[in-house]
């Protein structure tokens, strides 16, 4: 028994097999193959022996296929865990919405598949993985949209980040710990940070994501928003790790750290002003992104640790929003649309604006202490880049705002009344509490970090 067959394609193929059900148990199927999951990740030891009934079991690391192996450690069983238990959670959301019949089937597939992308040795080839994953995911999206102008960049700048990770792959093949040639490794390191710019998406590459956010339905966005950009951010820290010379190459990640800059700023500032709830989501994706870049540009260890303790709230506060703005929007995205709905949907709409608070920094949820560290980290280094950070969280939090006044005005002189189902009541309302329950609870951010010693050795060495 391996662990990738386990976790990578067993689930793969499930989602296949989900395809054939009926639609009304493709749901119900998907939620308990991605709890089942998360629960043996959690009661499986990987490479170690254990005792089951009268038989002794070892599920071995390594899975080899197509001349390639899968190699998923003791130490990931944390991030199989967390991961697979935010898919239960985004699968149970989108029954509650009645979303599209194929949404387990394309879920489960892709998260196999960045999971192999993740678990891939040689690792370089984790970038034609996330190709064939965001081909998938442009095939969902296609489902819903007209074939726009969001939905033609997404496709194309998903397969043109894939040649400059091939490129600085084959530049620096044979060379780990210390390459003789200094300009050909700065050359691969910009290749390598232009490709993770276009896969973010981050500055000057992101221009598509609110275009699409017009074509696609919120919780399909927020799924992307959530599980691509993870995923990326875990194949920089796979690159960092391979090629550890590359996290003292100061040029590679000031360049980061500017784009970072960019990136936030961008986001933050046209949050201020926007007026379509469904690009607001979407710049507050942006300025997450850019967040990360930021946080994984810091020294070391307290970077890497930092990134890691954000893949949590992205997964919850994306759900949170990405659910609640779908019901919110069913007449229109604009402000005029869903001005007055706090009146009739009070609580969908109170959850939709803790998601944009929370992703804002604001005071008692989970982003705040994240947010605070990476603040002070930055002001340390450079007082402009301190100020860029609070400019860009304070359009954040205007954008929230602005939403929650439109959300609270009297429309046509609509009374106050109470119209949701209680099980869905009970669903928003858990979802709602999670990000401040993470706030007073910092220890469950940190499920992975103990691990990080194994996962990472070279970087947290």
């Amino acid at each position: 028994m391996n662990a990738p067959v386990i976790w990578i394609l067993v689930p793969a193929l499930s989602g296949v097999l989900l395809f054939l059900l009926p639609v009304r148990l493709r749901y119900m199927a998907g939620i308990g193959i991605s709890f089942g999951l998360a629960f043996l990740a959690q009661i499986l030891p990987i490479d170690r022996i254990f005792q089951l009934a009268n038989w002794q079991i070892k599920i071995a690391p390594a899975f080899s296929l197509l001349g390639r192996q899968l190699v998923l450690q003791d130490a990931h069983r944390n991030i199989l865990f967390l991961l697979y238990l935010l898919l239960g959670l985004w699968l149970i959301s989108a029954r509650t919405l009645q979303a599209d019949a194929i949404f387990p089937t394309v879920a489960l597939i892709i998260q196999s598949a960045l999971l192999a992308a993740l678990a891939v040795q040689p690792f370089l080839y984790a970038a034609p993985i996330m190709t064939l994953a965001s081909l998938l995911m442009a095939f969902f999206f296609g489902r819903h949209s007209s074939g726009g102008t969001g939905l033609k960049r997404f496709l194309i700048l998903q397969i043109i980040a894939l040649p400059p990770f091939l490129l600085s792959g084959w530049l620096l093949a044979g060379v780990e710990s210390a390459p003789a040639d200094t300009q050909l490794a700065l050359q691969a390191g910009l290749l390598l940070a232009s490709g993770i710019l276009m896969l973010l998406p981050a500055f000057p590459f992101q221009t598509w994501l609110p275009s699409l956010a017009d074509e696609v339905p919120p919780y399909a966005l927020a799924f992307w928003l959530f599980i691509f950009p993870t995923s990326t951010f875990f194949l920089i820290l796979n690159f960092s790790e391979h090629y550890v010379w590359l996290r003292e190459n100061t040029f590679v990640f000031a360049f980061l750290r500017q784009a970072g800059l960019l990136t936030l700023l961008s986001g933050g500032l046209l949050a201020a002003y926007q007026k379509n709830v469904r690009r607001l989501l979407a710049y507050n994706g942006i300025a997450l992104n850019g967040i990360t870049l930021l946080a994984l540009t810091l020294p070391q260890s307290s970077g890497i640790a930092m990134t890691l303790l954000l893949f949590l709230p992205r997964g919850i506060l994306f759900l949170l929003g990405g659910e609640n703005l779908t019901r919110l929007t069913k007449d229109g995205a604009a402000l005029q649309a869903i001005q007055g709905k706090a009146r009739t949907q009070p609580f969908v709409s109170a959850a939709a604006v803790t998601a944009f608070l929370a992703l804002g920094g604001l005071p008692l949820y989970v982003t705040f202490p994240i947010y605070r560290t990476l603040w002070l980290a930055l002001a340390h280094e450079s007082t402009w880049q301190a100020v860029v950070f609070g400019l860009s969280l304070s359009g954040l939090l205007i954008g929230a705002l602005r939403t929650a006044a439109v959300l609270l005005m009297n429309k046509e002189n609509t009374p106050w009344h109470f119209r949701q189902n209680w099980k869905r009541l009970v669903w928003v309302f858990s979802l709602s509490l999670l990000p401040v329950l993470l706030a007073i609870f910092p220890q469950w951010l940190q499920l992975i970090l103990p691990n990080l010693p194994a996962i990472l050795p070279h970087l947290t060495g």
